[in-house]
């Protein structure tokens, strides 16, 4: 898997696609994947409409239920194909590079601090903090898949 550094559209921020595509349908589901990030990100998972998507992307409907059954499986494929790997990326990465937890921390305080006078940026908050705030009391799934993550910043931490 090799990072990419995510474009910044002026509509919002792009999660990074974290896998090369090979064929043409696997392109399809990343672009899904990407647009339905920026969706969420801007609007929030309840306003993101699949007409908005599939608008932004240039795909048919027929393209998105052939990689996701609903809304709900495209939702939880955001979070674990493009929100996870962004929280790793961004956040948890710079303790395994590091043998003092504080520099880590400052790193990241740092890098967080730059993402947020990006334009846009701090107008949208955080995708993970947004997604738990939105979706964690509503579906299972959603609480079960972003307190993992959850989980997994709080251990890297600790």
């Amino acid at each position: 898997m090799t990072f990419r550094e995510p474009t910044y559209k002026l509509v919002g921020m792009s999660a990074p696609a974290y896998s090369s595509p090979t064929t043409d349908r696997d392109a399809t589901r990343e672009v899904l994947l990407d647009e339905a990030f920026d969706q969420m990100y801007l609007n929030g998972y309840h306003a993101s409409g699949l007409k908005d998507i599939l608008a932004s992307s240039g795909l048919t409907k027929g393209a998105l239920y052939h990689h996701f059954g609903s809304k709900l499986e495209l939702g939880y494929a955001v979070v674990e194909e493009r929100v996870l790997p962004l929280v790793r990326e961004r956040y948890l990465k710079p303790f395994s590079q590091v043998t003092d937890p504080l520099v880590a921390v400052e790193r990241m305080g740092l890098r967080m601090h730059q993402e947020l006078l990006r334009k846009g940026i701090l107008a949208r908050g955080c995708p993970l903090n947004n997604l738990v705030q939105e979706m964690s009391g509503v579906d299972e799934g959603f609480r079960q898949r972003l307190e993992s993550i959850l989980h997994e910043w709080q251990d890297t931490i600790a």
